[in-house]
């Protein structure tokens, strides 16, 4: 690993890919597709309403882990997948808070980044049904804060119409989000085009209600009507909605060291040089043995100047990391990135044998240093060398 790579690049982005969908049921050929697509659209976070179903037999999703909500599906369901490598932990507690509403939430571990996210179907004809989606709202802002969370990201069927958000009429649904929502806490974040079709007219029901403090890592929402998963759209049913979460993290640093890289030097050259710096001084051996000295020490530093090259190092560095172990970790990175997105037998067979090499390759280059290191130490300086490792 090369040491120059802590100092590059002080910030490095980590993107997350948000999809929310009315599926209208989840049948086993709905279930396909939305696997499909989840791998084809390399989607990290989905939610899903309309699940009709809490059972994970129905509900299961290759290489994510998936939370249903709490009332059984009593209000058509709703359903919240994440990634198996990102982490969820599932905060049963806010769903708890509305028995009328169907809704499943987490608290998502991206990399160091916690951030808390929902999935609702606010079903229609229900007198509380955005005062308790904001009481829902609310809670979990405040548990993202107790638990240390970036914010909050609520997706969803609001059944929500409001010209706010660009839609061609009002209900009441709408009025009452945009006159309660805490504006200074909560933003809309609503797609340009609609997001659910019908014979009667299309609509904007489907968006994603964020904290004020994630709202500027959002990109736009977009819809895709190509999307086929069998809910309808985009002759009659919701297109899915997607977004991405642009954090900027500052990037781990550790405290950078310059040393000369000894394995660098041309001993031969160096020597010349010494010899040269000295047979400049005609008047040496007549000199004094401290002003000898300090010719013989700036020999050797101009010396060294001309023929070693200088590394940089950290607390981090191994001192027999090469060119190939650099190239050998990168491949591992990749073929375990490739495992976690699609886990079959070939990523799983790829991942094996990026591990065996890298493992292989860095005990021979370890074996190599220490060789060479100890080859010319007596017993004393091999057990200092040894306690030092």
């Amino acid at each position: 690993m090369s040491d120059s790579n802590f100092a590059d690049n002080q910030e490095y982005i980590q993107m997350t890919n948000f999809c929310s969908i009315n599926i209208c049921g989840m049948s086993s050929r709905s279930q396909f597709a939305l696997d499909h697509y989840c791998d084809q659209k390399d989607l990290d976070i989905i939610a899903v309403q309309e699940t009709e179903s809490t059972s994970l037999e129905k509900l299961n999703l290759s290489n994510m882990a998936v939370i249903t909500d709490e009332n059984m599906a009593a209000n058509k369901g709703a359903a919240l997948y994440v990634r198996n490598y990102m982490g969820a932990t599932p905060l049963p507690e806010i769903a708890q808070l509305c028995t009328n509403l169907d809704s499943a939430w987490a608290m998502v571990s991206v990399k160091s980044t916690r951030v808390i996210v929902g999935s609702i179907y606010v079903k229609l004809k229900f007198n509380n049904a955005i005062q308790d989606t904001l009481r829902m709202l609310n809670f979990a802002l405040q548990k993202s804060k107790d638990l240390k969370a970036k914010g909050v990201i609520l997706m969803g069927d609001f059944n929500a119409r409001s010209h706010v958000w660009g839609d061609t009429i009002e209900n009441k649904y709408g009025k009452d989000l945009f006159h309660n929502l805490k504006l200074e806490d909560f933003s809309i974040v609503h797609s340009e085009q609609p997001t659910f079709f019908s014979p009667n007219g299309s609509s904007k029901i489907d968006f994603m209600i964020v904290s004020n403090n994630l709202v500027d890592h959002l990109e736009e929402l977009q819809t895709d009507n190509s999307a086929i998963l069998f809910s309808g759209a985009p002759i009659m049913g919701h297109v899915p909605i997607h977004n991405k979460l642009d954090l900027k993290l500052p990037k781990p640093t550790a405290a950078l060291v310059t040393k000369y890289d000894v394995q660098s030097v041309d001993w031969i050259k160096w020597g010349e040089s010494v010899d040269q710096k000295i047979i400049e001084c005609s008047s040496f051996v007549d000199l004094l043995a401290i002003e000898q000295w300090d010719i013989i020490s700036n020999a050797f530093n101009n010396a060294t100047l001309q023929h070693c090259a200088k590394k940089t190092s950290t607390v981090h560095s191994k001192p027999y990391w090469t060119h190939q172990l650099t190239l050998a970790s990168i491949q591992l990175r990749n073929a375990m990135k490739s495992y976690q997105k699609r886990n079959t037998s070939d990523t799983r067979k790829t991942l094996e044998e990026a591990k065996d090499m890298f493992e292989n390759l860095r005990k021979e280059e370890f074996q190599s240093f220490i060789l060479k290191r100890t080859e010319n130490l007596n017993t004393a300086q091999t057990q200092k060398f040894w306690k030092q490792i």
